[in-house]
Formats: C-alpha cells, sequence, structure tokens
C-alpha cells in the first residue's frame, strides 16, 4: 500500500510525512493517519531540516559535478593540443650543415691554443663556421633499445644573445620525424663563463627549463661530445652572441 502525493502524485510509502519526489507535506485521512505511522514517529514539529536547504544542497552537488566534467574535458583538449603542437614542424627550421672533420679539427685546436695562450686572444666564429663545426663534432649512437629515437642530424646556431641548439630525429614506428630545441645563454661565473638553458621546445610546443628533462635526454649524448671543447670557453673572459657570430675573448695565462 502506497501513499500518493496530491501535489506530484507520486507514489510513497505510507509511513512517511512529507513526498520523497517534491518534498510536500503528505495528506492523510483520519484512518491512515492512525494506522499507517509506525511506533517512535518523530512528528513534523521536531523535523528541524527544511526543504529549501536540502534542495540548495543538491543543487550545489549538480552544479560540482557539473564544474568537475568540464575541468576533466578541459584537461584532456589541453593534453591533446599539445601532443598535436610537439608533432608540428617548427615554422623555422634550419637546414643542416655539412660536415667537414679537417677544418672542424683545426677550428678545435684554434680553441685549445686560445684558451691557453699567455696573452690575451680574440675569436670569432661566423654563423656557417658554428654550424659546420657543431655538426662535424657530434656523432650519434646507434638507439639502446628499439623504442628509442633514431637522430637524423644537429645543428647549432647564434642568435640573438643565445646559442641555439637542434636536434632532428624520427620515432622508431612509422618514421615520424620529431624536432627538439635547446636555447644556452653564456652566465659569468667566478672561473669562467657557462652556458645555461633558457628555453626547450619538442615541435612548437614551448617548455620552461625548469620542465626540459624529455629534451634533456636526448641532448644528454651532444653534452659528452661536447665536454671538452665547452671546457674551453669555461675558461674566457668575454662570450658575445649574436645572429652573425660569436665572439669569445680569452684573458691570457696570469703570471
Amino acid at each position: 500500500m502506497t501513499l500518493r502525493c496530491t501535489h506530484c502524485g507520486f507514489d510513497n510509502d505510507p509511513t512517511r510525512v512529507y513526498c520523497h519526489s517534491c518534498g510536500e507535506k503528505l495528506e492523510r485521512s483520519e484512518e491512515e493517519a492512525s494506522t499507517a505511522l509506525p511506533g517512535g514517529f518523530t512528528p513534523p514539529s521536531a523535523v528541524t531540516r527544511s526543504k529549501r536547504p536540502w534542495r540548495l544542497k543538491e543543487g550545489l552537488q549538480v552544479l560540482g559535478s557539473r564544474l568537475y566534467a568540464l575541468v576533466k574535458l578541459a584537461i584532456l583538449v589541453a593534453l591533446i593540443l599539445m601532443v598535436v603542437r610537439a608533432f608540428q614542424a617548427p615554422e623555422s627550421w634550419p637546414s643542416l650543415a655539412e660536415k667537414d672533420a679537417e677544418r672542424a679539427g683545426r677550428f678545435t685546436e684554434t680553441m685549445e691554443t686560445a684558451s691557453t695562450s699567455p696573452g690575451a686572444v680574440t675569436f670569432k666564429w661566423t654563423a656557417d663556421d658554428v654550424a659546420m663545426w657543431f655538426a662535424s663534432v657530434i656523432e650519434f649512437k646507434q638507439p639502446e633499445n628499439t623504442y628509442s629515437l633514431r637522430p637524423r642530424g644537429a645543428y647549432a646556431l647564434p642568435g640573438d644573445g643565445v646559442l641555439r641548439v637542434g636536434l632532428e630525429a624520427e620515432l622508431p614506428v612509422g618514421s615520424l620525424p620529431v624536432f627538439m630545441k635547446a636555447e644556452y645563454k653564456p652566465v659569468r661565473r667566478m672561473d669562467g663563463y657557462t652556458l645555461e638553458p633558457v628555453q626547450y621546445s619538442i615541435g612548437r610546443l614551448i617548455i620552461p627549463p625548469y620542465l626540459g628533462w624529455p629534451v634533456q635526454v636526448h641532448f644528454s649524448g651532444m653534452a659528452e661530445a661536447l665536454s671538452r671543447p665547452l671546457s674551453y670557453f669555461s675558461k674566457a673572459s668575454a662570450i658575445e652572441i649574436t645572429p652573425d657570430a660569436v665572439v669569445v675573448r680569452w684573458p691570457g695565462k696570469k703570471r
């Protein structure tokens, strides 16, 4: 046996005082009132919860669940856009320079001599010299496993106060190209200069230095190959980088 609400028509349990559907007070005949309510029934006067707060609570719960769904959707869309931008080719990607091992070797010897010279020495590289030297010095190892990126080549070009280094590789499946870039600026230290990262990028996705570990992992091989040449820069007294050239000055050995 049920108790129908005269306001909305919902069939309620006969022991209820208010409608389960709309919250209106249920109307009973004298016979229903005397037989339907069980012992220990709390009269309406003792009920402290009103209809309005209950409806407000349910409304807030619904609003909260919808906002949560929108936030999840926004995060998903953002992740998809990040992946798309990461696999987009950069708008300007220079062609890889031709290698010249003999000429690059002479540059390396000149740097070594300049960094250990008893007198002050200034060494200037053109942008083409930097690109050629970098392409000739870097040697890529075979991927350690079938899931590693396969390097195609790398470049280094001077910019406006920064040195841009790029790595062109491909995924092991489908040969999809991947472009990674890092920008380094020369920073003066007590014992010379060092190059510190300013910005990383994968494709067209810009990554701040503190989140650049995916690029750093694949640039680690370059760092090993450049460890000796970069040690010459650490002894410099001044480094100036422009889009046309890199100028390095060594103070000479102190007597």
